[in-house]
């Protein structure tokens, strides 16, 4: 694939349909007819054969029970939801959009926030070994979390990209709604040349929604920067639904560190 993705749950996948002079033709996407599923015959698996790597049987996971009928009558509906995220978001209305999102994901996602921060804070020597050597980027190794002594270890690096310069512990001491406020402000509310910035200005305009499940759906809908549909998870939880972001709104590279200190 051309592009990063976060691993969205369920086993939806969107495979798109055009018209044509003799009825609807389907297009390829990363299921069927990706580019990939041909280098076993390029790069036969004999050539790269391991006696120590052993591949576990597939499973095909059962099939997920219809939603019962009081939640896909539901009030709001999961393209209400999302259609309310996509309103806050382009209003930059930080506080409705975050609580829109489901609380689980607001706690992983300052987490996972955090560890990434204590890795780029870590890196200033690598960062500027990079720049001299001419490399664009550097990769960088995180966990999912800090455990609590590494956190207390990387309290004190500052993260300059946020207007109020705070340092990793004062981030850590937000609750999980206000944490992803103040990213959102600082990824999408910074006016200029950056990913945040560029997404704020896109239309989205949701297609319909997908239930799996009892407890999670999916909304399609379109945006200017992808050619097919894109779709927006949601779980049930606490008597609604609630998003739990994707690629288009709460990825971590849309928190641009080009702004970071020369």
């Amino acid at each position: 694939m051309s592009e990063l993705k976060i691993n969205l749950p369920g086993r939806v996948m969107i495979i798109p349909v055009v018209k044509s002079r003799d009825g609807w033709r389907i297009r390829f996407n990363d299921d069927i007819g990706w580019s990939i599923d041909f280098s076993h015959v390029v790069f036969p698996e004999r050539r790269y054969r391991s006696p120590g790597i052993e591949i576990p049987p597939r499973v095909i996971p059962p099939e997920p029970p219809a939603p019962r009928r009081e939640r896909v009558s539901a009030s709001p509906t999961p393209v209400q939801v999302v259609e309310s995220a996509f309103s806050a978001f382009n209003g930059h209305d930080w506080e409705a959009l975050s609580g829109l999102v489901h609380t689980a994901v607001l706690r992983s996602f300052q987490q996972e926030q955090l560890s990434f921060f204590a890795a780029w804070g870590q890196s200033r020597e690598a960062r500027a070994r990079a720049k001299s050597e001419g490399l664009g980027f550097i990769m960088y190794s995180y966990e999912d979390s800090l455990p609590a002594e590494v956190l207390a270890r990387v309290a004190d690096i500052e993260i300059p990209l946020f207007s109020w310069h705070p340092r990793i512990g004062d981030l850590a001491r937000l609750s999980p709604q206000e944490f992803f406020k103040e990213w959102c402000r600082t990824a999408y509310g910074t006016p200029g040349d950056n990913v945040g910035a560029w997404k704020g200005s896109f239309e989205r305009a949701t297609i319909g929604q997908v239930f799996e499940g009892d407890s999670l759906a999916h909304v399609l809908y379109r945006t200017p920067r992808l050619y097919a549909a894109d779709r927006m998870p949601l779980q049930w939880s606490d008597g609604g639904w609630r998003i739990m972001l994707n690629d288009d709104i709460g990825w971590r590279g849309d928190l641009s560190f080009d702004r970071e200190e020369p």
